[in-house]
């Protein structure tokens, strides 16, 4: 049938800064932002390799993002 297969990898930040101290908010985000990052790549991998083991008959793509959620 000739599809293609496009699969959207996030890393989602799960912190909830309300329940931090004060002035550390800006620390807790890059964390976050760089756990979520990590998620997001440790994810890419693992669907390329899901989609390596398809064979090469499945065309598809990844696309991996981190959406700021601010």
């Amino acid at each position: 049938m000739d599809a293609h297969l496009d699969v959207l990898v996030l890393g989602v930040d799960r912190t909830q800064v309300g329940y931090s101290y004060v002035g550390s908010g800006a620390v807790i985000l890059q964390v976050a932002m760089d756990r979520a990052e990590e998620e997001a790549r440790v994810n890419e991998k693992a669907v390329k390799a899901a989609l390596a083991a398809q064979g090469s008959d499945l065309r598809s793509g990844t696309e991996t993002a981190v959406p700021d959620g601010r």
